[in-house]
């Protein structure tokens, strides 16, 4: 049988209930806070869909990182970022590659985004060991501030696609 994936923006007629992905805050954001923060222009989430059942999803926003925490000298005000805030997959689908596939998604909507505005960076706050690895596997740096917040700037984005 062949999956028909897709990635698109998150709307009312995606079954969010259904996804569970044994983070709470995770599934409680995208069960009770992903479409209205759609809406509301707070972030913006996309969904990995097949068929009609949903598989893994992203949230990103606007940010920016102070200065103070990025290992290199920078201008002397706040970086102008992407903030990947979540990202999580089904718990039926872990393990399947599809969290790298979602990640690359943000990276060339990051991508994207920089072209028409200015974005230097994407950061993220992994939520654990296992996440963290694969973000520091695809080439995101530490910040100061906390090891488990991550970036990457965009010119090593660009790189990738």
């Amino acid at each position: 049988m062949t999956r028909t994936l897709k990635i698109e923006s998150l709307t009312a007629t995606h079954r969010t209930e259904e996804f569970r992905c044994n983070e709470p805050q995770l599934d409680g954001y995208l069960h009770r806070h992903a479409l209205r923060h759609t809406k509301e222009g707070w972030g913006r989430t996309f969904v990995l869909v097949d068929e009609d059942r949903l598989v893994g999803y992203y949230t990103s926003c606007a940010s920016s990182i102070d200065r103070s925490s990025i290992p290199r000298s920078t201008p002397t005000f706040p970086t102008s970022a992407i903030l990947l805030a979540k990202l999580a997959v089904d718990a039926n689908f872990q393990r399947q590659g599809f969290a790298g596939e979602l990640l690359m998604h943000s990276l060339d909507q990051t991508y994207q985004i920089s072209k028409r505005t200015g974005v230097h960076a994407i950061h993220v706050d992994a939520l654990n060991e296992g996440a963290r690895n694969l973000y520091v596997k695809l080439g995101f740096q530490e910040l100061l501030d906390d090891p488990m917040h991550l970036f990457m700037y965009v010119r090593d984005v660009a790189k990738l696609f």
